[in-house]
């Protein structure tokens, strides 16, 4: 008997034993259910399957559906803010951002501009600090649109509170976002540094600008800002004055900046060193919202 013959038969006999027989069916079976399981999962999770998704910046939730329907997204509004200068009704912020992949069915949170704005008491920010008037704001869910300076001797003291060039009363009810110009004191000796903004938001920048005793100068962004949300993510990458703990900028001075959200832009190195203007290549957005 030669060794192919051996081995058949010996497989033969392995084969029509029950036991040898019982254990290759179970094998089997556990196989078999196995690949059962795996397709299962996959038509329930739909396994590997992504959609970026889309930017609903701009549209309103109703237009935002209807582009949202390839990828089965379901959209939950979760809140809603007061941008005077934007389109009412429509998107503003999104959660995921733009082009991120997510799987199918997942939940998109927006939110979009009132078409109703909220009404909010006007505070009494007379005789505070430029930071305490600020902080008031913020909490009543108004922001500080420029400061004016008028002689006095209390240095950054509130004189008086307008909206669009009107004096305004404590009290008085306006729309939650509104922007409200403060009249501050000169006092004795009206001079500040400029902080450092690089790497900063939008938002963020104004903040120090604002708390420095200067004002927001012309906002651009670069060639990598696309659209509304792109502008909220966007950085800091020059300015103009460039930083200086010197006082020897007048209160009330203006400071420009540039954004993008290009990181590799991005130097605080480059911000100290140069005063340099501006860039060729960036667009103009003198109003923060204008261009998106």
């Amino acid at each position: 008997m030669d060794f192919k013959e051996y081995i058949k038969k010996s497989a033969k006999a392995a084969l029509e034993n029950f036991y040898v027989k019982n254990v290759l069916y179970a094998f089997a079976g556990i196989i078999i259910l196995l690949l059962l399981t795996i397709i299962v999962l996959n038509i329930f999770t739909r396994h590997g399957r992504t959609y970026p998704v889309p930017n609903l910046s701009g549209l309103t939730v109703e237009q935002a559906n209807e582009l949202t329907n390839r990828g089965d997204f379901r959209l939950t509004v979760s809140d809603s803010v007061y941008i005077d200068n934007r389109t009412r009704g429509v998107i503003v912020d999104q959660n995921p951002k733009p082009e991120t992949d997510v799987k199918s069915k997942r939940r998109i949170f927006l939110t979009i501009n009132a078409v109703i704005p909220v009404m909010v008491p006007m505070p009494n920010l007379i005789d505070l600090s430029n930071r305490q008037a600020k902080a008031i704001l913020e909490q009543q869910g108004l922001r500080i649109s420029k400061l004016s300076y008028a002689p006095d001797i209390a240095a950054n003291s509130v004189l008086t509170q307008k909206i669009k060039g009107i004096s305004v009363r404590p009290g008085t009810k306006v729309p939650r976002g509104s922007k409200v110009e403060l009249v501050l004191g000169l006092g004795s000796n009206p001079q500040t540094g400029v902080p450092l903004l690089i790497g900063q938001s939008t938002e963020e920048a104004q903040s120090r600008i604002f708390e420095s005793s200067l004002n927001i100068g012309t906002v651009k962004y670069d060639e990598s800002v696309k659209n509304y949300t792109d502008s909220l993510n966007a950085k800091v990458y020059n300015q103009y004055p460039t930083a200086t703990s010197s006082p020897s900028f007048l209160f009330g001075s203006k400071v420009s900046i540039w954004l993008t959200i290009n990181n590799s832009r991005i130097s605080t190195e480059g911000a100290i060193k140069t005063n340099d203007a501006a860039p060729k290549d960036s667009t103009e957005d003198e109003d923060l919202n204008a261009n998106f």
